[in-house]
């Protein structure tokens, strides 16, 4: 789709409607009905219903981060299976139908709806883009078009929440090029959300949630390169790196009732902290951010984005401990949250009481891993005469997924010369093998036993993904700080081959 004449009209409409006040639309807790409609399969049996998970990306910190659901009924006909399921919601809010990452899509208190579930098809979006769902669906009932529009939206320009398309060209000296592809696509956006509000009578409330979502969908793809050791905020045209940093994050409605903004207020308290001096997962960031999140952001949001920072760091409590307590401590002085409260105190009892046990790098190399018929082996019998590349990945991982078309093509290049192994921390081995087939992961696919807590994780002192580690015909590790997007990346594989 060409960018309109209206364009940039458009943009700054988008701009003002998310700087102006939210209404809250907060009511009483009601049923909402959905009827699902599928073909019986392996995988979806009799009485099957999708969840549905609430806003904040698994960080709501309460009981559940899933809306109460309960089936009413079920019927078949044939291989033709109808299950009626109800859910407790209180707020019209954005959710996620839970299909492998799932639809995004607008739930409303009270509403009726019908899902009809077509079977599994892993055919990219629009030909180019990746789906974050397994079954295509399409609704319908009065508000079929305000359940079907993210789909619609991601048909067109990719899901909003898997990141950016474009990519930094090996040629590119600025982000410039960059920068303006991914407004290019947010515009783009824009123009089809307000089309179609116009076409489908969108309510206004509803409305400024979706115009929220691709506006924090645009700021979180313009930081990708920020993954990068190569670029910083200065790398960024003025226009840009205005953009990434001067944002406020205190519309409390969007902040609770959407999936973005809790994404990007966090995002943003790192991109501003974060540096060479403050590298990330440091003592230095882990405290920085937490003074920067407690001087700009106010209550409920200043509470959540907290919380969320400590859980980050919490995991390596034995790394941090002094820091983690004195913080926390602080913390406990204002937070009015009790949920917050009652998450982390049970988070820290149980990391601060964990034995990490200490590994060799003989113990780390000896990781068991396994293929897709379940074989054991371990890691070390993967090192050959050859150099190796071995790709810790998941497929939950959005910047793994990012990285693979880079490795696709440094595998065509140097897979005669460099045995690469893809190495899994899922959980999950269907959803493993699933994306493994999706993303053309044929050869060398494993997936590592107890994943974050193997000994080859826990000697690498691993707590992200993706990482990179390279061993020369000796077995040596190289040093590398690089991804495979990063031009440098190539340079330490060739320097593997002299």
């Amino acid at each position: 789709m060409s960018i309109k004449t209206s364009s940039s009209f458009r943009f700054l409409l988008a701009i003002i409607a998310l700087i102006l006040p939210s209404k809250s639309y907060s009511q009483k807790e009601k049923t909402t009905t959905i009827i699902f409609k599928y073909i019986k399969d392996s995988y979806m049996v009799d009485s099957f219903a999708f969840p549905i998970d609430k806003p904040l990306n698994g960080w709501s910190f309460e009981p559940s981060d899933r809306f109460p659901q309960k089936i009413i009924s079920f019927t078949q006909m044939g291989d033709t299976c109808v299950t009626t399921c109800e859910y407790s919601i209180k707020d019209t809010t954005c959710a996620t139908l839970g299909d492998l990452y799932g639809h995004e899509i607008v739930v409303i208190p009270g509403d009726h709806i019908t899902i009809n579930i077509g079977p599994r098809n892993h055919n990219k979006l629009a030909g180019k883009y990746f789906k974050e769902w397994a079954h295509d669906v399409t609704y319908s009932g009065k508000n079929k078009y305000i359940y079907g529009l993210f789909d619609s939206l991601s048909n067109l320009e990719g899901d909003l929440r898997l990141g950016s398309s474009e990519r930094l060209s090996k040629t590119d000296s600025t982000l410039s090029p960059f920068c303006h592809a991914v407004k290019e696509r947010y515009v783009r956006r824009l123009n089809f959300v307000n089309d179609y509000f116009k076409e489908y009578l969108i309510p206004v409330n509803i409305q400024k949630m979706v115009l929220s979502e691709i506006y924090c969908s645009y700021l979180l793809n313009l930081t990708i390169p920020l993954n990068s050791v190569k670029f910083n905020l200065d790398s960024y045209p003025k226009e840009f790196a205005d953009l990434i940093k001067n944002n406020k994050f205190n519309d409390k409605n969007l902040y609770f009732k959407t999936n973005q903004y809790q994404l990007l207020a966090y995002q943003f308290s790192k991109t501003n902290n974060e540096t060479s001096s403050r590298p990330p997962f440091s003592s230095q960031s882990l405290v920085s951010i937490y003074k920067f999140i407690k001087k700009n952001n106010k209550g409920k949001i200043r509470d959540h984005q907290i919380t969320v920072h400590l859980d980050q760091y919490i995991t390596q409590y034995h790394s941090f401990s002094k820091q983690i307590d004195s913080l926390y401590t602080d913390f406990k002085g204002y937070c009015t949250t009790q949920n917050y409260i009652a998450f982390l105190d049970s988070d820290i009892v149980i990391n601060r009481n964990e034995k990490i046990p200490v590994y060799t790098l003989d113990q780390a190399m000896s990781s068991e891993i396994k293929d897709s018929t379940n074989t054991k082996r371990t890691l070390k019998s993967l090192l050959n005469k050859k150099p190796v590349l071995v790709i810790c990945w998941a497929s939950w991982c959005k910047p793994c997924l990012y990285e693979m078309p880079y490795e696709s093509v440094l595998e065509k290049e140097y897979g005669d010369k460099v045995d690469f192994i893809y190495l899994s921390f899922d959980n999950n081995q269907s959803e493993w093998i699933s994306k493994s087939k999706e993303m053309k992961v044929n050869n060398n696919n494993y997936r590592i036993i107890n994943n974050f807590k193997s000994p080859m994780a826990m000697f690498y002192h691993m707590s992200s993904i993706p990482q990179y580690f390279i061993y020369d015909r000796q077995g040596k590790q190289v040093d590398n700080k690089f991804r495979p997007s990063d031009k440098e990346f190539r340079s330490a594989l060739d320097g593997l081959l002299k």
